[in-house]
């Protein structure tokens, strides 16, 4: 994948994460969406970092806690993790 495509799949990564929200599903891991978005992993996970100062694996996990605590408070009951 060329660098130039690499802002292309980053706003994928966005709509999968934001819209779609690939990551509720715990099989799925940063390196499922960023093949998903079209990324070589490595290159998404640097521009990540370089983004929102932080890798994308604690992305996934900190999307993935707010989103479960988000639907706790609104649903009152959840599947146990």
């Amino acid at each position: 994948m060329k660098n130039t495509a690499l802002p292309e799949a980053y706003a994928r990564l966005s709509t999968l994460l934001t819209e779609d929200k690939v990551h509720l599903d715990p099989s799925v891991g940063f390196a499922d969406i960023c093949r998903r978005a079209g990324a070589d992993p490595r290159a998404m996970d640097q521009l990540v970092r370089d983004e929102l100062g932080m890798p994308g694996e604690d992305l996934v996990r900190a999307l993935r806690t707010s989103d479960y605590a988000a639907l706790a408070r609104n649903y009152k009951a959840l599947p146990k993790k």
